[in-house]
This record gives structure tokens, C-alpha cells and sequence, in this order.
């Protein structure tokens, strides 16, 4: 005995879902399975495949409830008992009818969107406890929190890998290429997946989140749209993903449907908080959710109701209790970063529709400055480390938060805060650096000195970031911009009597002079800005100094005196935990056993540098070391490991000689 609904199209890219949850169901211990997940990610028909496969499992029968219709835990026996065929009799209870029915049957019930009656837990368990050959799916945005639960959390498709996207065979692989592919071949029967459009296809699919409802309703418009307009178009997706299957649930019809049944379901608590955390970009940890959501000033002329014409809307509620609710009902994400902190993400999906609800409550703006506030002072806090031993950690934090980051450099460039723009600019210099992201560096600092007045009260702020511009254009080999920014900088160093800022600007020219073969200019350089850098105590840039100088005498074939710079060097940041600079310190070392033929000593610092290089996440260190191991392999004669080890596709944005001026 079955009424599970005749499904008209295959389930694509669930095959081992449906394995495990039956494997799971067969197990005679587990009696209740709930499939939770976020809107449009297919639980429903997940849970009827799974149910499908297990008919000869139940001899008594496999059934389907649709609990969509009822909004009234206690009518949820009533809807399983209509389905079942029983009715009331005489002065029996309805619960007693049904403990009675179910007492001996072999049966599988599937309860059907369980979300909005989540109180009627307890009788669905007094329900098992009745009947001990009773077994029951659930689908759910929410766990049921009942004892012998068994929680299935289902996924989005798997995605490709937009940065490295596979050959064609095997991006049609992929789940949610093919079910776009399926679903567009349903109103189009000659659509293909081609090496013209696989890229888009690709794209479109990662953009959906891998969200089956959200790739089934963007297929079908291929009937009228191509798949570059069909793009574009997503930029709306909530009005571009509408019409789906007229037999479907109102709700399955359209994205924004799925998602709006989610959200009246949640507390106002939960939907305001929901919404505020659309402004984060790539996710949130629970200290940045708290500071930056917790309590929003809204600037206002006319209050009286706090100092300097502010009013302040709190929420007045454990901000943690209720990103652990969102979690529950699957509109959040938690995952646990590499230092074990939690982070919460939403699916892109899920963060469009909330920032629609944030803008609607006026909110977006004052939030906006509250966001970059906090990561203005995280960057900041995270400057001075990456020069000490924790550099790692710093690094990883800051690569983390690169989406908020930015995002707190749009509001400053939005907002034209000159100052605000030239502190993060200022402060992620080194990060840019180290991280490979010179183009995106040099064009944040460019955009922030445009907003920047000549104001003597941001001197040392342009001055701080004409600097950091210097050392991103010199990575890139453009010359001409490397020389005005770090003479500009100098200037400024000069103008403020800043004698470390002097001797970081002479150091970049230093390098821009010996990149250009200009030796004694750079030495000159050099050793001014090393004389101050030691009057300072600063042993991390005289360590940095120290190295420089070594280079110049190995460009001009003095391996011995290199070789003496290159080690005082590497001594002073083995003392300081400067491992960004042991990255260069051993690589440079490295170079000089190749000039001198030893290849056991070059391979072993190259790959201790590569290393370290892969540690940080350093691409420019990478290049360097897989350039250095190339040439290891070249000078023992084998051709083919260095030809694989040359790195011919660089990042577009990295120069990386195997030579390094720091």
C-alpha cells in the first residue's frame, strides 16, 4: 500500500544520499529520520526517492502525509490518520485509534514539511513508542530536537570549481550542471552543454547556490533566454526565478516563495537578526555578529533620546541563541575555521533575499558604517602581528574576512571617508602583499587617494598608503608608478620628520634602483635607510635591509659578501619569528648554492621555503620556489621535472624573478 506522489522527472545527483538514508532506515534500532535543509534543496523529493526504494522494505505499506496544508500542531494526528483511513469511534481518542492501528503494522510514514508544526514533536514520539514497528521520515527546515532523532542534513549539489572549471565530460558530471542540463533540454530539446557555453552554465549553477528548486526555475527560462542573458538576469533573481511546475505547492513555484515560507515561519527576533547579518559578506563570526548587529545607531537630527543626536535600536536578546536558531532552520551555516572559531554563513541565495528585508527596514546604511567600523579595527589589530610570530594566524584571519573587508572599503569609498578608506588601505598593504593581491591593492589605494583631500591631517595616512602602492606596483614590475608613489611617499615621510617612514621609502626605491641595474644608487639607498632602521631598533626591517643588500651583492657576483648579508639576515628573523621573512631569506640562499653548484643545499632551502610560502598562503613566495626547484631539476639534468615545475601560469598579477627584493 503506497500514495507516494508519481514523480515526473528523474532525481539527479542524489544517488548516494539515497543509499545512506536507506541504509539508514533499515537499521532496526533507527525509527525516525529527519531531512533537514534549506529552502529549495530538495528535501521533499529527496524524501519520496528514499521512501520509493524502501516499498518492499514495509509490508504494511509506505505513505505519504502532506503537512503543508496545516499550520495547527494539533491537527497533525488528524492528517496522519486521515491518510491512513481512521476515524474516530464512539468515546476513543483519536491518538488512542491510531496507537491502536499502527501497533502491529510493518509501515513507513513520510511527514512532509514538519516546520511549521514543530510542537507536535512529542506526539509523533508517542506515537513510535506505540508502535514498535513504526518508522517515519520527516522533512523539516528544523530538527525535531526529539530523543532517537536521527538528523540528515541535506546539501546543494556539488558544485564545479569556477577558477579551475574541468573538461567537458567531466563538468556534465557535476549534479548541478546536469540537472540544468536536463531540466533546459525539458523546454528546449536541443540544448547542450558545448565549450561555448559551459563556462556560463557553470557560473549560473554556483551562483544558485547548487539549489535544485533555484537551477530547475533558471533552466526553464532557457526557453526564451540564452545563457549569457540568463546571467546577467540573476543580478534579479527573485523576479527572474518564477514559474515553476503549476502542480507544485504555491510555494515551490517561485525562489522567492521557498524562501518567504522559511522566513514567516521564523520569530520577529529571528528575522530581524536575520536580515542584519545580509550585511556580512562571506560570513560572520559570533563576535562580529554581536558587535556589529547587536545594537544599530541610526543617526538622527531631531532625537533627544542619546547624546549627539543618536537613537539606538538594541536587540534585546543573546545574539548567540538566535544564530543557533537560524542554524536550526537551515538558514545559516556553521562551519568551524582552522583556529577553531565558528563562523556563520548564509548561502548566497538566502543573503539576497535578507538584504531585500534589511533595505526595506531602513537599516542598511547605519549597518553599513557599524560593519566597516569592526573590520577597520580588525585589520588594524592584525597589521602590527604580521610581523610577529603568529603571522599565520593573522594571515588566515585576515584571508577569511577578505569579502568584508572589501566590502568595508566599498562603504568607505560609497560614503567618500577619505580617512577610513586610507586605515584599511594602510593597514592591508602587507596582507595584499603577501596574499597575491596587488591589482585589487593598488586599486583600493589609488580609489582611497582620490577621495583623500591634501588635509595635513591625513598626511601620515597618504603617506602610509603611497608606501604600501610602491611595494605592490615593484612586485608587478611597473616601474614608472613604483618610482612616483615611493617618491611621493618620501616626501610626505619627509615633510612629517617620520624617520621610519624614510627608511621604508628609501628601501622601496633602493629595490626599484637595483630591479633597474642601478647598483650603487640602490646600496646608496640601502644604507640610509638601514642607519635609521637601526637607530629605531627595528630589527625586523634591519633584517629586511640586510637581505636587500646581500641581493645586490649577488646581482653583482660578490656571492661571498651575498652570502654573509643573506645569513646575518636569516639569523635576525629565526630570533624574531619573521617567517614572511625566512620565506625570502632561505629562497635568496637558496639562489646562491645554485650559482655555486651545490643542488642538494638549494633543494633543500627551496623546499623549506616553499614550505613556508605554502603556509602563509605567499603566491609570490610559491612562484619564486617553484621557479628555484625547476632550476634544481635543469641543473641535474632533468628536463621534464622542471619543465612541470616552471610555473608558466603565474598569477597574472605576481612578477616573480628568483631573485626577491624585499
Amino acid at each position: 500500500m503506497t500514495n507516494l506522489p508519481a514523480q515526473s522527472t528523474a532525481l539527479i545527483g542524489r544517488d548516494q544520499n539515497v543509499a545512506t538514508a536507506r541504509d539508514l532506515l533499515l537499521r532496526s534500532e533507527v525509527r525516525l529520520v529527519t531531512l533537514t535543509g534549506p529552502a529549495g534543496v530538495g528535501k521533499t523529493r529527496l524524501a519520496i526517492e528514499i521512501a520509493g526504494r524502501l516499498l518492499e522494505d514495509f509490508p504494511d505499506g509506505v505513505l505519504f502525509v502532506d503537512l503543508s496544508v496545516i499550520s495547527d500542531p494539533d491537527l497533525v494526528l488528524t492528517e496522519i490518520a486521515q491518510t491512513l483511513g481512521i476515524k474516530e469511534q464512539g468515546g476513543q481518542m483519536l491518538s488512542e485509534a491510531l496507537h491502536e492501528y499502527l501497533r502491529q503494522r510493518n509501515l513507513l510514514l513520510l511527514l512532509d514539511n514538519f516546520e511549521q508544526v514543530l510542537p507536535a514533536a512529542a506526539q509523533l514520539v508517542d506515537l513510535l513508542e506505540a508502535a514498535p514497528k513504526l518508522q517515519v521520515i520527516v522533512t523539516s527546515r528544523a530538527a525535531l530536537r526529539v530523543s532517537g532523532e536521527y538528523e540528515f542534513a541535506v546539501q546543494p549539489l556539488e558544485l564545479p570549481d569556477l577558477r579551475r572549471l574541468p573538461s567537458l565530460p567531466k563538468l556534465a558530471s557535476y549534479p548541478a550542471v546536469a540537472l540544468f542540463v536536463e531540466r533546459a533540454r525539458a523546454v528546449k530539446p536541443d540544448f547542450a552543454l558545448t565549450d561555448a557555453n559551459a563556462a556560463r552554465v557553470a557560473e549560473i549553477c554556483v551562483r544558485l547556490d547548487g539549489l535544485p528548486l533555484a537551477i530547475e526555475l533558471a533552466a526553464a527560462r532557457r526557453k526564451v533566454l540564452g545563457t549569457e542573458a540568463l546571467l546577467a538576469r540573476l543580478a534579479n533573481r527573485f523576479d527572474l526565478l518564477t514559474g515553476g511546475a503549476r502542480d507544485l505547492a504555491a510555494r515551490q513555484q517561485t525562489l522567492r516563495g521557498a524562501i518567504d515560507w522559511s522566513y514567516g515561519l521564523l520569530s520577529s527576533k529571528e528575522q530581524v537578526l536575520l536580515a542584519r547579518l545580509a550585511i556580512f559578506v562571506g560570513g560572520c563570526t559570533v563576535d562580529a555578529a554581536e558587535r556589529v548587529c547587536a545594537e544599530l545607531k541610526i543617526e538622527n537630527e531631531a532625537s533627544t533620546t542619546a547624546p549627539h543626536g543618536q537613537t539606538f535600536l538594541s536587540l534585546q536578546f543573546s545574539i548567540l541563541n538566535v544564530l543557533e536558531s537560524l542554524v536550526d532552520n537551515s538558514l545559516l551555516q556553521q562551519v568551524e575555521a582552522a583556529d577553531g572559531d565558528a563562523r556563520f554563513i548564509m548561502l548566497e541565495t538566502i543573503r539576497e533575499y535578507a538584504l531585500e528585508r534589511l533595505v526595506a527596514t531602513g537599516e542598511r546604511a547605519p549597518l553599513r558604517q557599524q560593519h566597516a567600523a569592526y573590520y577597520l579595527r580588525l585589520a588594524e589589530q592584525a597589521e602590527p602581528e604580521l610581523d610577529r610570530q603568529q603571522q599565520d594566524i593573522w594571515l588566515e584571519r585576515l584571508e577569511r574576512e577578505h569579502d568584508n573587508l572589501l566590502a568595508a572599503l566599498d562603504a568607505a569609498w560609497e560614503q567618500k571617508s577619505a580617512e577610513v578608506a586610507l586605515r584599511l588601505c594602510g593597514a592591508l598593504a602587507i596582507f595584499w602583499h603577501t596574499h597575491g593581491y596587488l591589482s585589487e591593492g593598488r586599486r583600493w589605494i589609488d580609489a582611497a587617494l582620490s577621495i583623500a583631500p591634501a588635509d595635513t591631517a591625513l598626511t601620515a595616512l597618504r603617506a602610509k598608503a603611497l608606501s604600501g602602492a610602491g611595494r605592490l606596483a615593484l612586485t608587478q614590475g611597473d616601474y614608472a608608478q613604483a618610482r612616483a608613489h615611493y617618491d611621493a611617499a618620501l616626501a610626505l615621510f619627509q615633510q612629517l620628520a617620520d624617520q621610519r617612514g624614510i627608511a621604508i621609502a628609501l628601501n622601496g626605491l633602493a629595490g626599484l634602483e637595483g630591479r633597474l641595474g642601478n647598483y650603487a644608487q640602490s646600496q646608496a639607498h640601502f644604507d640610509a635607510a638601514l642607519e635609521r632602521f637601526q637607530q629605531l631598533g627595528d630589527k625586523l626591517n634591519s633584517a629586511r635591509l640586510l637581505s636587500n643588500r646581500g641581493l645586490i651583492a649577488l646581482i653583482e657576483g660578490d656571492q661571498v659578501r651575498a652570502k654573509t648579508y643573506l645569513e646575518g639576515s636569516l639569523a635576525i628573523r629565526r630570533e624574531i619569528g619573521d617567517t614572511i621573512g625566512l620565506i625570502w631569506s632561505i629562497a635568496n640562499l637558496g639562489e646562491i648554492a645554485i650559482r655555486q653548484g651545490d643542488t642538494a643545499q638549494a633543494l633543500a632551502r627551496y623546499t623549506r621555503s616553499l614550505a613556508l610560502s605554502q603556509k602563509l598562503g605567499a603566491k609570490e613566495g610559491i612562484a619564486v620556489c617553484l621557479e628555484g626547484l625547476a632550476q634544481v631539476a635543469a641543473a641535474r639534468g632533468k628536463p621534464l621535472p622542471a619543465a612541470r615545475l616552471r610555473p608558466s601560469e603565474l598569477p597574472t598579477n605576481v612578477i616573480a624573478p628568483r631573485v626577491v627584493v624585499e
